[in-house]
């Protein structure tokens, strides 16, 4: 579904995050090629599922994932800055 909307609205998935409650949130944006972003009340995630199923970051609430995905773009984009 995700890879379907990305060639429908022409989305960079690589550059793209998903944010979700569930691993399988976190297995779908693996799949899609994004930065995945764990909603999670103070319990670590099923670690038992394998560490390719680790999202990139784990928020206790969205508050917490955007100031994340905002510092990371910064960061991405300074990067890109130093390189030309």
């Amino acid at each position: 579904m995700i890879k379907e909307a990305a060639v429908e609205y022409d989305i960079d998935l690589k550059g793209s995050f998903v944010i979700g409650d569930k691993i399988s949130d976190i297995e779908a944006g693996h799949r899609a090629g994004c930065k995945t972003v764990l909603l999670a009340d103070k319990r670590p995630p099923d670690r038992g599922r394998g560490i390719a199923l680790m999202p990139d970051y784990i928020a206790t609430d969205l508050y917490e994932a955007a100031k994340w995905l905002v510092s990371s773009i910064n960061v991405i984009n300074c990067a890109r800055g130093m390189m030309r």
